[in-house]
């Protein structure tokens, strides 16, 4: 056995000055292979780096795929905040005046004053009239108006504009929490749920779909368990942990002979596989 069949590598024919392959293996210039995904991400604690040299090459070639994906999704979730920024800070000094001292805090109060002004428009409208010191009453050209049929008309029309134009905003917002709904209570045919993480990422799905990031529900989930970091963390180790069962598995049956084979981690918690990865290498 050779250095590189000792690394988990292994030596491909020389059919040119450099290849690659699916692994992420490259032959250089010198006819050696250098394994691309060899090293762990930087955002790998120093403790795994070790350990993840011994995983499978296609599963660490995935693991940095993810990573890479997983820093475009922050990357991505960011820049949908700046415009927030943008608009306090254009207005941070009146703001500031008023006692708003973060952007949160003004978001908050002017979706809470959305949701009143539609729920009694009348009261609201009334109470920011006498906040404002505006007194309808006192413009002449508005006590004509009431009195002018055609205005009269105009005000039934825009009464009823608005009521129509209510109740399909309604109709579409109870479309859309049933579709939620049915999202959060689909199943598997083992009766287990597809979408077990739902609680811990609902609110990142929420910014996802309200900046346009994600096209639906579904695609709102499968960013939002990736850039919650505690989801996430428990999606690694579970893929960990399968992969490395599957490869002992199939290097035990002979069904990969280019790959180092692997020791037997079938039915070991993922703490049990780290802690005899780290015996195995000397880490404390």
């Amino acid at each position: 056995m050779n250095e590189n069949e000792q690394n988990g590598q292994m030596t491909p024919p020389n059919e040119g000055n450099q290849t690659s392959g699916n692994n992420g293996e490259q032959i250089n210039e010198n006819g050696s292979t250098v394994d691309e995904y060899l090293t762990a991400p930087a955002s790998y604690a120093k403790e795994y780096a070790e350990t993840f040299k011994t995983l499978p090459p296609e599963m660490r070639k995935y693991l940095h795929q993810r990573e890479k994906e997983t820093e475009q999704g922050f990357s991505k979730y960011k820049s949908q905040q700046k415009w927030i920024d943008d608009a306090y800070n254009s207005r941070k000094e009146s703001l500031s005046r008023s006692g708003y001292n973060n952007p949160q805090a003004w978001i908050g109060d002017l979706a809470k004053f959305y949701d009143m002004l539609n729920n009694d428009p009348t009261t609201i409208i009334k109470s920011l009239a006498k906040s404002y010191n505006v007194n309808f009453d006192a413009d002449p050209q508005t006590e004509n108006s009431a009195s002018d049929p055609v205005s009269q008309k105009l005000a039934l029309m825009e009464e009823r504009t608005n009521t129509l134009a209510q109740y399909l905003a309604n109709q579409q917002q109870n479309a859309a929490m049933q579709a939620i709904q049915d999202f959060v209570n689909e199943k598997d045919d083992q009766g287990n749920s597809v979408h077990p993480h739902f609680e811990a990422v609902k609110g990142i799905m929420g910014q996802l779909l309200n900046s346009g990031s994600a096209k639906n529900v579904k695609d709102a989930y499968d960013q939002a368990i990736w850039l919650n970091p505690e989801v996430r963390s428990k999606l690694i180790e579970a893929e960990l942990k399968n992969k490395t069962v599957e490869a002992s598995k199939a290097a035990a049956a002979g069904f990969d002979p280019k790959s180092k084979a692997s020791p037997d981690y079938s039915g070991l918690t993922t703490r049990e596989i780290l802690e005899r990865e780290f015996a195995k290498h000397n880490i404390v």
